[in-house]
């Protein structure tokens, strides 16, 4: 990813955060959202820049853009904005997925950039469609998730 692409995304993670200045109802607990937000890409960033040297012998995996993980991470996002009342780790859950679709986004035009870094171990048959269908399942599950958050 280049520097202004990074740069993008994280105006939008910021965006994202500011939204919810004006729908949380105590500065205490933004700013706890915020800072899961904040930790949330920095797990994220972490991954990318300082874990993967820990991982077998294919550096180009990454634990947090497996396939593995963007399943796992749906139900988790449901338990934790629905459930668990932290806006802490909705900051987290939420900031995570704003981040993985957005990337997820920046390189639907890339599918030799897009298959290794989504679907790695995955074997499909046509790598446009399965690009089209995780941005509108993960699109869509992240407006859906934030939806549920509100009633």
């Amino acid at each position: 990813m280049n520097n202004n692409s990074s740069i993008l995304l994280a105006l939008v993670c910021l965006a994202y955060t500011a939204a919810f200045f004006f729908l949380i109802p105590e500065l205490m607990m933004f700013i706890w959202f915020a800072l899961g937000v904040a930790s949330g890409l920095g797990f994220l960033y972490a991954d990318e820049k300082y874990f993967v040297k820990y991982y077998q012998e294919d550096k180009s995996f990454l634990v947090t853009r497996s396939p593995l993980f963007l399943l796992a991470l749906m139900p988790i996002a449901i338990m934790v904005i629905t459930s668990f009342g932290s806006f802490w780790a909705s900051g987290v859950v939420g900031g995570m997925m704003l981040w993985l679709v957005l990337e997820m986004l920046i390189y639907r035009s890339n599918p030799e950039v897009f298959a290794p870094r989504f679907l790695q171990g995955v074997k499909v048959k046509s790598i446009e469609t399965s690009m089209r269908l995780m941005l509108i399942i993960g699109w869509s599950f992240f407006i859906v998730v934030h939806l549920l958050g509100v009633f």
